[in-house]
């Protein structure tokens, strides 16, 4: 099995925005963490099909 390597970094987020993700989150049984790697990934995925 390949190990991947992980990255982590900070990121300055809104108090209302981060509640938001958070309820968000919840409703649909995520982590914030899991939540945002989605957010991401979806983004990634919309532009790579737009290229």
């Amino acid at each position: 099995m390949k190990t991947a390597t992980v990255n982590t970094f900070q990121m300055r987020i809104p108090d209302e925005v981060n509640r938001k993700i958070k309820s968000d989150a919840a409703a649909i049984g995520l982590t914030k963490h899991d939540w945002i790697m989605n957010a991401i990934i979806k983004q990634l995925t919309e532009d790579s099909k737009a290229v």
